[in-house]
């Protein structure tokens, strides 16, 4: 990601007439997120409002607002000052590939919109028995063929909200009953995008996402000779088929797969044969190929999110480079949540991931941009040693 421009607001002066109306009710109180939203499209006329998001710079609460020209190419963030809502800081930025795919899409369905920001905030915050102050960020995004607000919260824990109906979405990373299939019906939907992105490619994740009209999948593939990624949505008769060139967290994941292929002799159908053999009257939400390096050894191993028989939730993997069955299978009941500052996997931040934060302090590196800022940065630092341990 490209740095930010950032000019300090041109505009503050002329803003200042309209700021006191805005904060009329909140002139004593700090600002919440409905408020910045008011000042975040007073600020940016005709500019659709994307995210907000709770930052702390320098001891100072702020929120930072994200709004989008409608030509999808710039983002212009906006920082407010909690206590009072002054306008900070004004940043411009260029939308990149393939970030730009996800903004054009959210885009062409703000129209389908019946919700906006507070009133997805009031559900998600009744689903989660959390309050405004534990929210960490909100953003409107396209998932298959919805628009949905998903807010995230500081204890790590995340909402979905369907922006038509205001209906929670279960991800693909939780095994429900409204959004698990058979590992059967898993392995169509599988071999379904296949063969719309065409031989070559390899299927390296796939989800579901249940929507009001049924349930929808959601497949990525990669071109083992060129890294492209090609992503397949499939509900019902809709098809949307995309293709970019990844970057930060998901370029090192696709490198680190191409490298593995070779190796790589169990399919996915095979593997969702052996699920299906493994959980008897088991369903499955999500499948994943990853390869990486682990305890200074190379695993390459397929992973699958399934609502058993029992109705309980298990992660299961195989090894990939291995017949199935010739391998050793692992299966975790209700794994732990993703540590944020994990930097090497092994579900907890330490000495290791510090100095390997260290290492591209300063610099634009995704992977290390835990609050996806566009640099890695003190605030990033903050995020990791809030998570020591």
């Amino acid at each position: 990601m490209a740095r930010s421009l950032s000019v300090f607001c041109p505009a503050m002066l002329a803003f200042a007439a309209v700021l006191p109306t805005v904060l009329a009710s909140t002139s004593i109180a700090d600002i919440g997120f409905a408020d910045a939203a008011a000042i975040a499209r007073a600020q940016n006329p005709n500019r659709p409002l994307l995210g907000m998001r709770s930052r702390t710079v320098g001891g100072v609460p702020l929120l930072i607002t994200t709004n989008i020209d409608e030509s999808n190419a710039l983002f212009y963030g906006t920082k407010l000052r909690v206590s009072d809502g002054t306008v900070l800081e004004s940043e411009i930025e260029s939308i990149l590939p393939p970030t730009h795919l996800e903004t054009a899409a959210v885009l062409e369905r703000l129209p389908e919109l019946t919700l906006d920001f507070t009133d997805a905030i009031t559900i998600a915050n009744a689903e989660a028995q959390q309050s405004d102050a534990n929210i960490q960020r909100i953003d409107l995004s396209s998932v298959a063929f919805m628009v949905v607000f998903e807010v995230r919260y500081k204890n790590k824990h995340r909402v979905m909200v369907d922006g038509v109906t205001g209906r929670i979405v279960t991800p693909d990373s939780i095994a429900g009953a409204d959004n698990s299939i058979s590992p059967t019906e898993f392995a169509s939907m599988m071999q379904q995008a296949h063969e719309e992105a065409g031989s070559i490619w390899v299927a390296f994740h796939a989800g579901t996402i249940p929507t009001p009209q049924g349930i929808a999948s959601s497949v990525l593939l990669l071109n083992p000779s060129s890294g492209r990624v090609k992503q397949v949505e499939i509900l019902g008769d809709q098809v949307s088929v995309v293709q970019f060139i990844p970057i930060g967290n998901l370029a090192s994941r696709v490198a680190e797969i191409r490298s593995a292929l070779a190796t790589i002799v169990v399919t996915p159908a095979g593997f969702l044969a052996n699920v299906e053999s493994a959980f008897p009257g088991g369903r499955v939400s999500g499948v994943a190929l990853d390869s990486r390096m682990h305890n200074g050894a190379l695993r390459t191993r397929w992973s699958a999110t399934i609502l058993t028989a029992a109705s309980t939730q298990v992660e299961y993997s195989i090894n990939a480079t291995v017949p199935v069955g010739n391998g050793v299978a692992l299966a975790q009941v209700a794994p732990p949540a993703a540590v944020l500052g994990d930097l090497d996997g092994d579900g907890h931040v330490l000495a290791n991931d510090l100095a390997d934060f260290i290492t591209t302090f300063g610099q634009d590196y995704p992977p290390h941009d835990l609050d996806r800022d566009g640099a890695v940065l003190g605030s990033d630092l903050a995020i990791l040693l809030e998570n020591w341990g």
